[in-house]
């Protein structure tokens, strides 16, 4: 009896160990919120429920806190396919891609409530705009929320929008929200994240257009005690891939990630409503003096011609205000 090569043993033993073996595909997603914040337990919550969904076949390692990058970062890097999978805020995506249609996510009033968010967020225009990002090389997964955007101010609660009038109003620098508070009379000022609490303490600012789960957990209310609940607009993010890296996966893993994402949508933006409720009451044990908002009708009055002008910039936003009158007729 002749003796086989040890190299065709080898690979003789390979192949009958493959038989019936697929690979587990082991991902990273990383995205920039800290720890306590609605959209990073969002992401721990969709590397789970991939996991259980694909039978254990797509593994994802979560990188937060900025780890790995801020939200600008997240783009790039899954883009270059330097990191798998990301989550940014929709904010990044007309100021670093050129894609205004997310603006229309932030257009003042037009969605009101989580529980129409919850629907928006899941629909036909809301699944263009993440269609749109192949040419980026990014593959859209499913739309997430952080909070909506009330305003902290250090002068006094605000009771109508004449109250906004020449405020120092820190905002994210882009084109949408400088319109939006200009048109409300404040004097909107760009200031990064990590110098929102500094800013407020030396007075660069007044006020504040935030998340109750920021103004909470990076503690800016300790420089400013008046949280009016405006909710002037919501903070959607999204999670996304590198698309080569998706066009590698099998027909079944693609459906596991995008499936199971945009099932998990309506759940992350009740959860962020809920956390929301807590962080209020947070607020509230530390002193700080919560007000609703009673001239509502005016702000939307006031801001009605920045839909006129974005409308213009991008059809997808037509459609998506078109969606939401559906809600609210």
């Amino acid at each position: 009896m002749k003796h086989l090569k040890p190299t065709f043993i080898l690979a003789a033993a390979a192949l009958i160990g493959g038989v019936g073996m697929a690979q587990a595909v082991d991902l990273r997603l990383a995205h920039g919120s800290p720890r306590g914040h609605p959209n990073y337990t969002h992401a721990d919550m969709l590397a789970g429920a991939i996991k259980e969904n694909s039978n254990g076949d797509v593994n994802i390692t979560v990188y937060g806190d900025r780890q790995l990058g801020d939200d600008r970062d997240m783009i790039q890097l899954v883009s270059s396919g330097t990191v798998d999978m990301g989550y940014a805020s929709s904010v990044n995506f007309p100021l670093i891609l050129n894609k205004v249609a997310f603006d229309a996510l932030q257009l003042p009033g037009l969605v009101p409530t989580y529980d129409d968010l919850a629907k928006m967020l899941v629909s036909p225009p809301a699944i263009k705009m993440l269609d749109s990002l192949e040419d980026a090389n990014l593959k859209g997964l499913c739309f997430s929320e952080g909070g909506q955007r009330h305003f902290l101010n250090r002068n006094g609660p605000i009771k109508s929008v004449e109250d906004f009038k020449g405020l120092k109003t820190r905002i994210v620098p882009i084109p949408l929200h400088k319109e939006i508070w200009q048109k409300l009379g404040a004097n909107p000022i760009g200031v990064p994240y990590g110098e929102v609490y500094t800013a407020m303490q030396t007075k660069v600012i007044d006020g504040v257009e935030f998340n109750i789960s920021s103004i909470a957990a990076d503690k800016v209310y300790e420089n400013a005690n008046y949280v009016t609940l405006t909710g002037h607009y919501f903070w959607p993010g999204l999670f996304f891939m590198n698309k080569e890296k998706y066009d590698s996966l099998t027909p079944e893993e693609q459906k596991a990630i995008v499936d199971t994402c945009r099932e998990l949508t309506p759940e992350f933006v009740m959860q962020t409503k809920g956390e929301e409720a807590k962080q209020i009451k947070i607020l509230e044990d530390a002193g700080v003096e919560i007000s609703e908002f009673p001239d509502r009708e005016n702000l939307l009055a006031a801001t009605e011609p920045v839909f006129e002008a974005w409308s213009a910039k991008d059809p997808l936003i037509g459609e998506y205000i078109e969606e939401a009158k559906k809600l609210n007729p």
